[in-house]
């Protein structure tokens, strides 16, 4: 399943970006919004992480091995950066499913 994360400020509706047609995890992999295109870079995938606890990670569409999360610089994560990151259950991952919970919130 492929979704569009939509956001909307007034009558402007943008999408989140995964910035390049073949996005690759880095730390210099900002992900960014812009204004809504119909690309594939605009698509977003849900993906378990193969584990037992029913975590799902958000990762782009061209590359389901990368997943949404904070910049971490050595442990300090930078909240105001999204990045693309290694796709797998992680406190720096944006969104997930502990089985029981939804988290789309910082981690404290």
């Amino acid at each position: 399943m492929a979704v569009r994360i939509e956001i909307s400020d007034g009558d402007e509706t943008c999408c989140l970006d995964a910035g390049s047609d073949e996005p690759e995890v880095s730390p210099a992999s900002l992900v960014r919004i812009f204004e809504s295109d119909g690309s594939d870079r605009q698509k977003w995938c849900f993906r378990g992480d193969g584990s037992d606890t029913g975590a799902i990670n958000i990762a782009p569409h061209l590359n389901r091995g990368a997943g949404l999360g904070l910049r971490d610089d050595f442990g300090h994560h930078s909240y105001d950066e999204a990045v693309l990151v290694g796709n797998f259950s992680a406190m720096n991952q944006l969104w997930y499913w502990n089985g029981a919970d939804y988290h789309d919130i910082i981690p404290n």
